[in-house]
């Protein structure tokens, strides 16, 4: 009776083990795959400071996709977004980079869709990126104007 119960106990614990291995792996797949609702655009760009990943990427202030890697390619640094796939870029789509706010050196990335009628695919490249005014830069300039201007 003993060897019995022994028995049928291996079996539960056999079967609760391979449960969890299962929801285990089950759970590895599911991450896995998450980015299958997404299509990636490649954009160079003239500067990635203030940029990270996982930072919000939009159109029109709606926020459609994220900024998913940086590098630089041929000494020119780039950005990688990935976009929900329902949203249609076209062709002559350009990213727009822009300060948050006047003293945050955070950026917002903002896609402006063309007047093509044709539409990017999957890992296709945006051509066209601009830096909207870059506050700092402006801020720097006066600062820099003002003391030549009190020293001359």
């Amino acid at each position: 009776m003993l060897e019995f119960n022994n028995r049928k106990l291996n079996i539960i614990i056999g079967l609760v083990v391979i449960l969890i291995v299962f929801i285990f792996f089950a759970g590895i797949y599911s991450n896995s795959s998450t980015d299958t609702k997404t299509n990636s655009y490649r954009v160079s760009v003239s500067n990635v400071e203030g940029i990270k990943i996982k930072q919000d990427v939009s159109i029109g202030g709606y926020v459609v996709g994220y900024v998913s890697s940086i590098g630089i390619f041929q000494n020119m640094p780039y950005l990688v977004l990935n976009i929900d796939k329902n949203v249609l870029l076209t062709t002559d789509a350009r990213v727009q980079i822009s300060n948050a706010s006047l003293f945050s050196s955070t950026k917002l990335i903002n896609i402006i869709n063309g007047i093509d009628d044709e539409f990017l695919t999957n890992n296709s490249y945006i051509s066209d990126s601009t830096l909207g005014v870059d506050l700092d830069k402006l801020l720097n300039m006066i600062e820099i104007y003002l003391k030549q201007k009190n020293n001359g």
